[in-house]
């Protein structure tokens, strides 16, 4: 904030603009008379450290009147959404008003939150009618928020793996009820994500492929070996070898290997396009 020098066009008054600064206090807009004392010190003269320390009690003041109002408040009522800052919390950590309701008399104690820079090991915070959610502002991700990550994720992302096990509702309280049975996507097992309905979400699908049939006849086919196998198979309609020996009954073979014609059948027992390898996490707080 620079210290402004105003010179008035008629004598009798001196024009000040809001956020100005004269010797004393921060000047409200307006005119002062000409009578009181109007003189402003240059800059370089009047930020020794002893003006440059008032200066900054006038700033602290006025910040932390506008930061009053952010801070958790005893007997407030609180709308759902609502944020709140504590000095008893951490710097990253902040509180948002899950449960509308008025606070109580004693602040909640937030000493099992830690101080250290790690991550939230707690979720919830009643106070009074309010229930608070613990907030991190380091958290990039929202409650249930699918993560894919080749990375190791950082504590404070408040990550877990989906690996198709059970959730601890004790210690993950805000994934309960999130997936069928408390249990977590099993997404280790190569399975692909795939878009789909809104009545559709969370539902599994097995793997499968259209399937290939085809038919064919020949005329004077006199003779078949039932031993088939792979996607063959007998009908039953087809005479037995005769006696005969005759050249015209001899039997033939018939193979069918779909990579003949496209390499692609056969590179895998399922399904597979091609693909980069990730971790999918699920956000459980933060």
């Amino acid at each position: 904030m620079n210290v402004k020098r105003k010179v008035a066009a008629q004598e009798d008054a001196v024009t000040y603009e809001i956020g100005d600064i004269e010797s004393g206090d921060v000047a409200t807009a307006g005119a002062v008379d000409s009578a009181r004392e109007t003189t402003i010190p240059r800059a370089e003269d009047r930020l020794d450290s002893t003006g440059l320390a008032h200066l900054i009690d006038l700033l602290d003041a006025r910040f932390a009147k506008q930061l009053q109002c952010h801070f958790l408040q005893r007997n407030k009522a609180y709308a759902v959404g609502d944020i709140a800052y504590s000095p008893n919390l951490p710097s990253w950590a902040y509180l948002e008003c899950k449960t509308a309701g008025t606070t109580g008399t004693s602040e909640p104690d937030f000493t099992d939150v830690s101080t250290t820079g790690g991550a939230l090991t707690v979720f919830i915070k009643r106070d009074g009618s309010v229930v608070w959610l613990l907030r991190d502002k380091r958290c990039r991700y929202q409650l249930g928020q699918l993560v894919s990550l080749i990375t190791t994720p950082n504590a404070y992302d408040y990550l877990l793996l989906c690996d198709g096990s059970a959730v601890d509702t004790e210690k993950y309280p805000l994934l309960d009820g999130v997936f069928p049975n408390n249990t977590l996507p099993q997404l280790t097992d190569g399975r692909f994500l795939e878009g789909g309905t809104v009545a559709d979400k969370g539902k599994t699908r097995a793997p499968g492929l259209p399937n290939i049939t085809g038919a064919f006849s020949a005329a004077q086919a006199v003779a078949w070996n039932d031993s088939t196998n792979g996607c063959f198979y007998t009908d039953g309609t087809l005479a037995t070898s005769p006696a005969s020996a005759k050249p015209e009954n001899h039997r033939i073979h018939m193979n069918l290997d779909a990579s003949r014609s496209n390499p692609i059948y056969g590179a895998s027992t399922t399904v597979q396009p091609k693909s980069l390898v990730v971790n999918y996490y699920i956000n459980y707080g933060g």
